[in-house]
């Protein structure tokens, strides 16, 4: 991220990135160790990076990118003041993991091994790459159907929420110095009068 002198200028597209990225880098190695921990058959892997994506709400999602990640990022709370003038801010951050499956019983579970997951990923990589001062689990998911059973329940999601604490969203004493108004006037531009010699090149000493 480039900064000028104006501080850093933080939203929550940048928390919401911040935990797009992380889940991309170890979503796997979690699934995994979830896996082998409770002998598991593969649990499908998101088709493609384009399964991890930010939303507003815990619906986003589209069936063709499934199993999908879906990253909410909201503030939450005042924000924190520190004596530098500097401001952190807590982020409410709801991470949907949205699974289809031939069963109910499998589309149940293979969400809420998604959320163990993702619970661990982040209690374990708080930092989300350096970018957050801490983050705390409040909420490791709950499972529930995304269809009725007329459509036979293979639809599932199972939203883990956490707390993020940025550092630096803003800073109160970094503001630019107003430049001079009115500005200068023009400058005038003078001319001068004067005889020019000119010497041949080849008499020249």
């Amino acid at each position: 991220m480039s900064v000028s002198s104006i501080g850093q200028i933080i939203s929550r597209q940048n928390v919401e990135d911040a935990y797009i990225a992380t889940l991309r880098t170890w979503l796997q190695t979690y699934l995994s160790e979830v896996q082998a921990q409770n002998s598991l058959p593969s649990l499908p892997a998101p088709p493609s990076a384009a399964s991890f994506y930010g939303g507003v709400d815990e619906r986003t999602w589209s069936e063709d990118e499934l199993p999908a990640v879906v990253v909410i990022a909201q503030p939450v709370d005042d924000p924190i003041r520190f004596g530098s003038g500097n401001y952190a801010q807590w982020y409410e951050v709801i991470v949907n993991a949205v699974t289809v499956a031939e069963t109910e019983d499998d589309s149940r579970a293979l969400a809420g091994w998604y959320a163990a997951a993702i619970a661990t990923l982040i209690t374990q990589q708080s930092d989300l790459g350096e970018f957050a001062l801490d983050t705390i689990p409040i909420d490791p998911g709950h499972a529930e159907f995304l269809d009725d059973e007329s459509h036979g329940r293979r639809f599932a999601q199972c939203p883990a929420t956490f707390k993020t604490l940025v550092f630096s969203t803003m800073s109160a004493d970094n503001a630019p110095v107003l430049p001079d108004w009115p500005p200068p006037a023009t400058p005038t531009v003078e001319t001068t009068t004067g005889t020019i010699d000119a010497v041949p090149v080849t008499n020249a000493p």
